[in-house]
């Protein structure tokens, strides 16, 4: 690998502004596997060093051109690995929203949202995990899903209507009561709901 100290400092400074981000998508995207994820987002930013002389600033941001390799990392890790179900693994997702709180350090209500949200048909999953949790905006998920930045909202609208059906049909009505649009907020960003 031959990279300019200029383009090695460019890149580190990316790494620092983006890994915690592709890091989380990663760890939604592997079924909350905090070593896999960690290994699958330093994959995709070596891959990315080794590719970042064809990176083209003025074509594409680097947070897309990122995501877009993070995607298709996991697409082929999944295509690839022949995946082996572990039980321990299994009985890890059919846990409590209280148990997912408490191992992730995250409110009730939170917790959950990710477990409705796993619920959810897998490209309404990845979205929302790109929009909330890696903290893309709806163009920039257009971007990196080669779809139109319209498409984007229209399937997170859907998505965000069926995971509050989702939660209603699993969890008490009492408790949905309490789950507001303004609750849901606490894992999504202010300025994220609709718009870029």
């Amino acid at each position: 690998m031959n990279i300019s100290h200029k383009d090695y400092q460019r890149f580190a400074g990316y790494y620092e502004e983006y890994f915690d981000q592709v890091y989380r998508y990663t760890y939604f995207r592997t079924g909350r596997n905090k070593d896999l994820a960690f290994d699958l987002a330093s994959e995709v930013f070596l891959k990315a060093l080794e590719k970042f002389h064809t990176y083209q600033e003025e074509k594409s941001a680097f947070k897309n051109w990122i995501f877009t390799i993070a995607r298709n990392h996991i697409i082929d890790f999944y295509r690839i690995r022949k995946v082996e179900v572990d039980i321990e693994d299994v009985t890890q997702l059919l846990v409590a929203p209280e148990t997912i709180a408490r191992n992730l350090r995250i409110s009730d209500d939170t917790a959950l949202v990710l477990c409705a949200m796993e619920q959810l048909p897998e490209a309404q999953q990845e979205i929302l995990q790109l929009k909330f949790f890696a903290e893309l905006n709806n163009q920039e998920i257009a971007k990196v899903l080669d779809k139109t930045e319209i498409n984007i909202r229209v399937i997170i609208h859907r998505a965000i209507h069926t995971l509050k059906q989702k939660i209603a049909t699993i969890f008490s009505p009492l408790h949905v009561q309490n789950v507001t649009r303004t609750q849901l907020q606490g894992i999504i960003t202010p300025e994220s709901s609709f718009s870029s």
